[in-house]
């Protein structure tokens, strides 16, 4: 797998397994063993060519005492990101009837997770807080 088809998410995640990994002093060996996997294939992952399953990082994060969301904090989503999720959304195709609401939340979600930082996300909440306090005049 080519670097610049790998997600940087996903690169992200394997640097940081890898990381937690040394750190706690899991070698490669056990740490493949507990997940499942060969060594080849663990290091493949750690290389980013490779996802980890939801399940793997719980285990890791277990083994390590870490919470999942170690895997996943300090990433910044490329800045074209947003955009990118944002015009999928568009295309597909509308309905008279709107998206029931899960789906909207799914939507929302999808584009917070895709904000490029935490400065974007904290504007955010403070135009919403304004949206929903504001005074109906």
């Amino acid at each position: 797998m080519d670097k610049e088809t790998i997600h940087p998410l996903q690169l992200h995640i394997a640097e940081r397994v890898k990381a937690v990994r040394m750190e706690c002093g899991i070698k490669p060996g056990p740490a493949a063993d507990l997940i499942g996997v060969s060594e080849t294939h663990l290091r493949r992952q750690e290389r980013g060519e490779s996802r980890f399953s939801v399940t793997q990082l719980y285990l890791l994060a277990r083994a390590c005492n870490v919470p999942v969301s170690y895997f996943f904090t300090t990433y910044e989503s490329p800045p074209d990101e947003a955009r990118r999720i944002h015009d999928v959304l568009l295309r597909q195709p509308m309905e008279w009837d709107p998206a029931p609401r899960e789906e909207k939340e799914a939507a929302l979600m999808a584009l917070w997770r895709a904000l490029p930082s935490e400065s974007h996300r904290n504007r955010l909440l403070n135009l919403l807080e304004v949206l929903v306090y504001a005074k109906t005049g």
